[in-house]
């Protein structure tokens, strides 16, 4: 019989058990120490991202400028981009090309 007991140690969520299937505590363990280990301004990119999901960007591409060029969330995503290109793929992949691409 597996027995988990699950307390915060040290700042981070964990997991102890008893028994002989620890597979799954020990795959809870490493994914919230994965998402503390994330860059801050890629965790707040996740979250903008989400926010940019749920308003579902207008199809048309003039629209699309004018959200880019005056929405405040559209401003942060901005401003994450130009400190990190890296992150272009996974924005690109939620609200499409509306953001112009890196330079290389």
């Amino acid at each position: 019989m597996l027995r988990a007991h699950c307390v915060p140690a040290k700042g981070r969520v964990g997991c102890t058990a008893s028994g002989s299937k620890l597979g799954l505590v020990k795959e809870i363990t490493m994914n919230a120490q994965a998402s503390e280990s994330e860059h801050p301004d890629h965790r707040q990119l996740r979250q903008l991202l989400d926010e940019a999901r749920a308003l579902n960007l207008p199809a048309f591409p003039d629209q699309q400028r004018v959200w880019v060029a005056e929405s405040p969330l559209a401003q942060e995503i901005k401003s994450i981009l130009a400190k990190h290109p890296e992150y272009y793929a996974e924005v690109r992949a939620v609200v499409g090309p509306v953001f112009p691409e890196p330079k290389s």
